[in-house]
This record gives structure tokens, C-alpha cells and sequence, in this order.
């Protein structure tokens, strides 16, 4: 289907891909399209995004529900067959592809909420890999109908973890002014699953002490300096508390079981459950006494939450990836990075993909009799990354730790360009402030992610794949609500007895902003007198009178 941005008349963001800017050029190359929420009905949205011209369009289809009315609902069950075939067939007559995002929820079974009492249950896991089973059913369901294949499914790694190894600012400086940060991190305790959070921490101690802490340089002061207790040597004191804690477990069984030997069990009351409690208490020493468990569990029993999930993820996405080989369309796997506060830099996701190409590779070597060259191709085919421009933009609000500034967009450049050599299969395009740290999805444009670089360096590394505008309806919103006063300011016809009252019309339905352009639903005068699709907003924000042709773009709009 042809990309024709003339007719690009709506508050969505496809006004910026115009033929003059510089966007639209760097576009080229890419299938653009859009992403109309997770609530959506992905028959509506197949919709929505042929009417504003798209060649592909997102689907939710098997998350959560997060839309109005859908609290705790998911998608996968509220969407019939007969929608997805629906689907499929409009898309294939109108020759456009799709993508799908993958449930939101977590493959490490993360439980409760960031901050608070959180634990890995293996319950959930299974759960949340179920749901992740049956999205990669339904896309290959829908991509055969659709004569398509290869259909990418965005992954969120572990969401919940919150931030690890960031850099932030301890409060304290050095002799010469210079800022001191700390680190953050998680550990998971292995026996329950409990998930504890930690960072650096800080102490004024006598010069020479410290007691294996780290001395911050040019800290010194009176004979004494600032000493870091850093998040591995804080998991290294849990591990040792914990020792200690089994040690005493051991010295408890020793003096039950000398007790034992006073008592003439025989001629005792209970023979048969003294005897059991004595064997109990002998299994539970041979345990607790065994080499093996020494050094690989006694030693172990806080693990860095980092490390364990760049061990449990791969294992997830090489169960993944052998369902999507199973199918006739295989979709592809793409983990995406996520934005600052998350586990889910862009480091973390280039090492989930590299094991997780190499689980796989493995796993077809051995149980589907590939050679190992097949194995590492398929791997390579199934297995990459959804590159996020808007979450990559939002780390200008932390420290890049080789640096020790904060992030720039020359540093995100080369982040960018480090995921685009590891193989990114899909693109998430969305807007922010990013040095707010939020990923508020703004239109493109609003914010300051350098997008149309971002994409050149992708289009110079390879990339000639899918493309996703996430600009959220909520971001249309301050523009409806702008237009409805302004409406109404005017002594619109809507209030004027011929019509419905203002109130009652629904700006993002039947009177769209988003799927077309509210001016053509007004009368002439109000047309003329506020202009374009932005004629609601301030003059700061570019807000114009009398001009029938959109303020940011110059697209036309009559």
C-alpha cells in the first residue's frame, strides 16, 4: 500500500511525516504505522490505521486490558476468532502488514508492586509464558491468513526489577567539589524468591578502616574519609548473615540430636515420633553439612537480581522462540530496551538477545538436528530487538556511568547504534522531554528525541523493517480539550438548539481529532477563525488563526 502523506489531516502524528521534512526522509525505507492502544479492538485498528494511510498497524491483542472499561480484563479473552480472521482479511485486501505487542507481564513471575513486598513466583512465570504462547498462536494465526510471516512480537524484559546499576547522586562531594554517586541494584533471595532492593550506601570511617568498604578518593578529612558500601558488598554481608544463619541451624540440630542420646527413646512415650523427629533431624544436618551445597547454594543464597535474570530470561525466550518455530509463519522475538528506572538498558537487552540466540542455537542443534551454522542463522532470524527511540530518550535523565554526566544524545547515538548491529527487528517511534526521565509519548515533535537520526542509523546499519508511531490518544487529548472551549467560546451551532450540546459531542469518536481533522466537523467560521488542527493550543505552542494548514507540519488540511 502506498505511503501518500498528503492526506495526512489529523492531530495523529503521521502530519510530521511530510514530503519536505526531514522525518519523512529518513522514513524511507521503513513500514510506518501505528499503535492505537492496548485496548483496542484490533478490527477497529486495522481500521483506524487504513484511513490514516498507515502500511502496518500495532496489535495488543493478548494484553491486559488497559483501556477505559477493561480493568482486569485481558484481551485474549474478549477477542473471538472471528475478530482475528476479520482482521486478517482486511488486511490482506488492503496488502498491509502488522505487529503485535506482547503481553505486559513479566517473564521472571515477578510479583507485587516496585517498591514494595515483591517475590519470583514460578507460578506466575508459567502463567505469563502461557499468555506469551498463545499471542505467538494467534499472530501465526492471523500472519497465514494475512499471507504474511515473520511478524515481530515485542518483549518487555523484567519491568519490575526497577533500576539497576544506575548511577545517582549521593548527597556527598569530594575535596575538590566533585559529586560522588552511588549505584543502585536488587538481590533475590533464592529460597523464596524475595526480592530486596539495595544501593550504595555511605560512611565517615577512620582512614585505615573500612572493613573491606571502598575509600572515595580525595574524601580525606581529619583522619577520616568517605567509605562506599557498595550494592555487591552489600549482597556479599546478606550472603554472610545468611551463612551464619545456617551455621546456627547446624549447632540448634547438633543439640537436639545430644539430647536424643540422654533419652532412653524405647521406654519413652511417642517412641515411633521421637524416632521420626530424630531422622528428620539427621537428614536435615546430612543436608545442611553436604560439599555441594556449601559452595553452590550456602554461599549463594542472595543472587544479584541482575545476574539471575540474564540466567532465567534466555531460558524464557528459547522456550518462546521453539513455539514460534513450530509454527508455519514463525514470528520473531524482539526484546525491546525500556526506559530509564527499568531493567531493560540497552545493554541489558543486547545480552538477553545474545544468550538467548545462543540457548537456541543450541536447543535446534540438539533436538531438531540443525547443523550449527542453520542453528545460529535461524537463531539470528527469530531472536532481536524492538528498539524504543522514546525510552532510549528518557535516560538524558540519569548518569551514563562512563561518562559520569548525564546521558546526551551523542551517547544515545552510539547505544543506538550498538542495538542496531545486534539486529533490531521493529521500531518504536514516540516522543519525550527526556531529561523529565518520563515516557510520556508525546506527537513527534513536542519532545526532543532525535528520531529522524535514530532512524538513520538504523537505515546505515540494514534496517528496512516495521516501524510503530506510539503517540498515545491521551496526548490528543489537550488538544480536544482545547478545541471543545474554544468551540464553545464561540457560540458554537452545537449549543445553539439544532444540534447537541457541546458536552455531548465525543471528540475522540464520532467527532474524531485523531482518526480526522475536528475542523472538518465545524462550521466554516470556527474553520477560519482557529485555523488548523492545532488552532486550540496557545500561540506559544504554535497555535495559528486563518491558516487551513496544520502549524507544525504545513500539511495541508482542506
Amino acid at each position: 500500500m502506498a505511503f501518500d502523506s498528503k492526506y495526512f489531516t489529523g492531530t495523529d502524528s503521521s502530519s510530521y511525516f511530510t514530503e519536505s521534512s526531514k522525518m519523512h526522509q529518513s522514513s524511507q525505507g521503513f513500514t510506518i504505522g501505528e499503535d492505537l492502544g492496548f485496548g483496542a479492538n484490533p478490527l477497529s485498528s486495522a481500521s483506524k490505521a487504513i484511513q490514516h494511510g498507515f502500511q502496518t498497524v500495532m496489535m495488543g491483542m493478548d494484553a491486559p486490558g488497559q483501556g477505559r472499561g477493561q480493568e482486569g480484563l485481558r484481551n485474549i479473552d474478549r477477542i473471538s476468532p472471528q475478530q482475528l480472521d476479520a482482521t486478517a482479511e482486511m488486511l490482506r485486501l488492503n496488502k498491509m502488514n502488522f505487529i503485535t505487542h506482547g503481553p505486559l507481564v513479566d517473564l521472571l513471575g515477578v510479583g507485587g508492586e516496585s517498591g514494595k513486598e515483591q517475590g519470583i513466583s514460578s507460578q506466575v512465570r508459567e502463567e505469563n509464558l502461557r499468555l506469551f504462547e498463545k499471542t505467538i498462536e494467534n499472530t501465526d494465526k492471523m500472519a497465514q491468513q494475512a499471507d504474511l510471516k515473520n511478524i515481530p512480537i515485542t518483549i518487555h524484559p523484567p519491568m519490575s526489577l526497577g533500576p539497576q546499576d544506575e548511577w545517582f547522586n549521593s548527597g556527598y562531594k569530594d575535596n575538590d567539589g566533585n559529586i560522588i554517586y552511588g549505584r543502585t541494584g536488587s538481590m533475590i533471595k533464592k529460597d523464596d524468591g524475595k526480592i530486596i532492593p539495595m544501593q550504595s550506601s555511605f560512611k565517615w570511617l577512620p582512614m585505615d578502616g573500612g572493613r573491606g568498604y571502598e575509600k572515595k578518593e580525595n574524601t580525606e578529612d581529619n583522619g577520616y574519609a568517605l567509605f562506599e558500601i557498595t550494592p555487591e558488598k552489600h549482597l556479599e554481608m546478606a550472603n554472610s548473615t545468611a551463612l551464619s544463619d545456617i551455621d546456627k541451624k547446624i549447632a540448634d540440630i547438633d543439640l537436639k540430636l545430644n539430647q536424643f542420646e540422654s533419652i532412653n527413646m524405647k521406654n519413652s512415650p511417642g517412641y515411633n515420633s521421637l524416632i521420626t523427629e530424630r531422622n528428620t533431624l539427621e537428614a536435615d544436618r546430612l543436608h545442611l553439612t553436604n560439599p555441594k551445597y556449601s559452595i553452590e547454594t550456602k554461599t549463594n543464597i542472595f543472587v544479584k537480581a541482575t545476574d539471575y535474570a540474564q540466567q532465567v530470561i534466555p531460558e524464557q525466550i528459547n522456550r518462546l522462540a521453539m513455539a514460534s518455530y513450530k509454527t508455519k509463519t514463525q514470528p520473531v522475538l524482539a526484546i525491546e530496551n525500556l526506559f530509564s528506572g527499568s531493567f531493560g538498558s540497552p545493554k541489558d537487552v543486547i545480552d538477553i538477545v545474545s544468550k538467548s540466540r545462543e540457548e537456541f542455537a543450541k536447543n535446534l542443534q540438539e533436538k531438531e538436528g540443525l547443523s550449527w551454522s542453520d542453528a545460529e542463522s535461524k537463531a539470528n532470524e527469530l531472536i532481536g530487538l524492538t528498539i524504543d527511540i522514546g525510552h532510549l530518550n528518557t535516560f538524558k535523565s540519569k548518569i551514563n556511568p562512563e561518562t559520569g554526566k548525564y546521558w546526551n544524545d551523542d551517547d544515545l547515538k552510539k547505544e543506538a547504534e550498538k542495538m542496531a548491529k545486534t539486529g533490531v527487528k521493529l521500531v518504536h517511534i514516540a516522543d519525550n522531554i527526556g531529561e523529565f526521565g518520563k515516557d510520556s509519548h508525546l506527537m513527534l515533535g513536542r519532545g526532543n528525541a532525535k528520531i529522524d537520526e535514530m532512524m538513520d542509523i538504523l537505515k546505515q546499519n540494514g534496517f528496512q523493517g516495521q516501524a510503530a508511531i506510539e503517540s498515545y490518544e491521551g496526548e490528543g487529548d489537550f488538544d480536544k480539550n482545547w478545541a471543545r472551549n474554544n468551540i464553545r467560546a464561540l457560540g458554537s451551532m452545537y449549543e445553539s438548539g439544532r444540534g447537541p450540546s457541546i458536552m455531548d459531542v465525543d471528540m475522540s469518536n464520532q467527532y474524531a481529532m485523531r482518526s480526522s481533522n475536528y475542523g472538518h466537523k465545524v462550521p466554516d467560521l470556527h474553520w477560519s477563525q482557529w485555523g488548523g488542527p492545532f488552532a486550540g493550543m496557545q500561540s506559544t505552542f504554535q497555535g495559528s488563526t486563518g491558516d487551513k494548514r496544520d502549524s507544525f507540519s504545513g500539511t495541508p488540511t482542506s
